[in-house]
């Protein structure tokens, strides 16, 4: 009788795991594997068994080399949620020939079920290893401050794992990249400039409750802005609070690079920073003209300038202005106004900018509204709004939602009054 001829056993196993990733167990024939393998059945039968046995050893090798894989993505990435990033990316990230064919820890579920003591025995070690890389990431992350501390890492590494077999199984049912990205990633991310209180604040809780990433700026209330994170995130979506003066341009395009290293995108950019500084034409100070510009005008252009060549196509670009463009009653507005026509008037001219890339750009003028800014002449303006109240930030704040949603995709260059009918 013949001696089988020698051969490389690792190289055939992983000859015989990629015929079981393309066909499947059911698929795959013992004359398919031999023809894969290059030796013939005694060689076969003889260092491996059959194909049942096969199989296993070859979806165990598939297990250990994907979890070396998540792994090593974990721990390569600059920070904790960066390597999560990461896991979840590298998912995506078959070849042609092989993407459709998702994997076959996702394929075995699929033909075996898990009734299957053996299979299931061998993903559940598998699973825990990779349990717990996450479970020490997810914690690695809340002492680095990048989630918050009363986070349970032990459920969110089981929704991350969820997360990782619902990419595997698009996967394998033919999705595309691009939607298999978004699947990993938070579909939408938004930037919301001056975004720790008030207004701004109802925005970015507005958006995070309709399932976007967020991301703030600010420049003098890091408390503010960290509860505001943390309230975002309590929506189940990651932000990010940058500190930040719109006033500086420089200041402005780094919170954009910052959102662009954490999150890979940006679709949404709300543009609220401002400052009031009240004053009559006569006894307004220079300085004071300069960074009401500074703030108001230049700080608007500076976010849509740096923001525009990385938004998303299709994206949105929102400012916040002021009710009192049209009109003011007061004496000591008159820059205020300026600086807030101003963008209006800029924002129509964006909004033709951009439109060849179908990137809609409006903006929201506020009357009388329930924040800071208002806290010494609320009650003297009330009588003049047809609806007698002041508004509040959460109405704005659904202004901005609808104008940054889908259905908003054929308003642009429009400013939208919501002011109770002051200006009426």
């Amino acid at each position: 009788m013949a001696r089988p001829r020698e051969f490389d056993r690792d190289a055939a196993l992983k000859r015989a795991m990629s015929v079981f990733w393309a066909k499947g167990y059911a698929g795959t024939s013992t004359d398919d594997l031999l023809e894969a393998m290059s030796i013939g059945r005694q060689s076969m039968y003889g260092a491996f068994g059959d194909k049942r046995t096969l199989y296993v050893e070859a979806l165990e090798r598939y297990q250990q080399d994907s979890i070396m894989g998540h792994v090593d993505r974990l721990r390569s990435a600059p920070s904790p949620i960066a390597g999560i990033e990461n896991l979840l990316l590298g998912l995506i990230a078959f070849e042609d020939d092989k993407r459709l064919l998702g994997c076959m820890g996702v394929g075995s579920i699929g033909e075996f079920g898990t009734a299957d003591a053996e299979l299931t025995a061998l993903r559940a070690r598998s699973g825990a290893i990779l349990f717990e890389a996450l479970v020490k990431q997810l914690r690695a992350a809340q002492n680095a401050g990048e989630i918050d501390t009363s986070l349970d890492a032990e459920c969110a590494a089981k929704f991350v794992q969820t997360t990782m077999q619902g990419l595997q199984v698009a996967a394998r049912g033919g999705e595309s990249v691009e939607t298999l990205r978004d699947l990993a990633l938070f579909a939408v991310v938004a930037l919301v400039l001056g975004g720790s209180r008030g207004i701004g604040e109802a925005i970015v809780r507005r958006l995070a409750g309709e399932g976007s990433a967020v991301a703030l700026t600010y420049l003098a209330s890091p408390e503010k802005a960290a509860e505001a994170a943390r309230t975002a995130e309590a929506e189940g979506v990651p932000a990010l609070a940058i500190r930040a003066d719109s006033g500086d341009p420089a200041a402005v395009k780094e919170a954009i690079n910052q959102v662009l290293a954490r999150f890979g995108r940006l679709d949404i950019v709300v543009v609220n920073a401002g400052i009031l500084m009240r004053g009559t034409v006569d006894a307004f100070g220079l300085d004071d003209f300069d960074k009401m510009v500074a703030t108001n005008i230049r700080g608007v252009f500076a976010a849509l300038h740096f923001a525009a060549p990385h938004i998303q196509d299709g994206g949105r670009m929102i400012t916040i202005g002021s009710n009192t463009a049209i009109r003011t009653g007061f004496a000591g507005a008159s820059v205020y106004s300026m600086t807030k026509a101003a963008v209006a008037v800029l924002v129509r001219g964006a909004a033709i900018d951009l439109a060849p890339r179908g990137i809609t750009v409006n903006n929201v003028q506020p009357g009388p509204t329930a924040t800071d800014m208002t806290v010494g002449y609320r009650e003297m303006v009330k009588p003049l709004i047809p609806l007698g109240r002041i508004g509040e930030p959460d109405e704005v704040a659904g202004l901005v939602a609808y104008l940054a949603s889908e259905e908003a995709g054929f308003i642009t260059g429009a400013s939208y009054t919501i002011d109770g009918g002051y200006v009426a």
